[in-house]
C-alpha cells in the first residue's frame, strides 16, 4: 500500500488494522508516529514497512523493530562513505604557446 506523501496520521493507520493480508506498507513523508505503526503489530503478513521522513523519532527504532520482528523496517536517509579514489579532478589539457 503506497501512502508516501500523503496526509495519512495515527488515526487513519487504524483503519489499516483490517488488512491481514497487507505486505507492504510505504509511509515515507507522513506525520505518522510510533504510536501508530504500532497499531499495526497484530498484521501478520506485513513484511514491509518504509519510514524515512515521519515523525518516529530516532529513539523509538528499536522498540519498532521489537514489536515488528519479522518485518523490514526502512528509516531511508542512507549515507555512502566517501572513498579518496570515488573523485576525480578534470583539467584541460594544457596548450602550447
Amino acid at each position: 500500500l503506497q501512502l508516501g506523501y500523503t496526509k495519512v496520521t495515527d488515526k487513519g493507520l487504524a483503519n489499516l488494522t483490517a488488512l491481514q493480508n497487507l505486505r507492504y506498507l510505504n509511509l515515507v513523508g507522513t506525520a505518522v508516529t510510533e504510536k501508530g505503526v504500532l497499531q499495526l503489530k497484530d498484521l501478520k503478513s506485513l513484511r514491509s514497512i518504509y519510514l524515512y521522513q515521519t515523525m518516529v523519532k530516532k529513539s523509538e527504532w528499536n522498540d519498532l523493530k521489537k514489536a515488528f520482528p519479522k518485518t523490514f523496517i526502512d528509516s531511508g536517509g542512507y549515507t555512502v562513505p566517501f572513498l579518496p579514489n570515488d573523485t576525480m579532478e578534470v583539467k584541460p589539457p594544457k596548450t602550447k604557446q
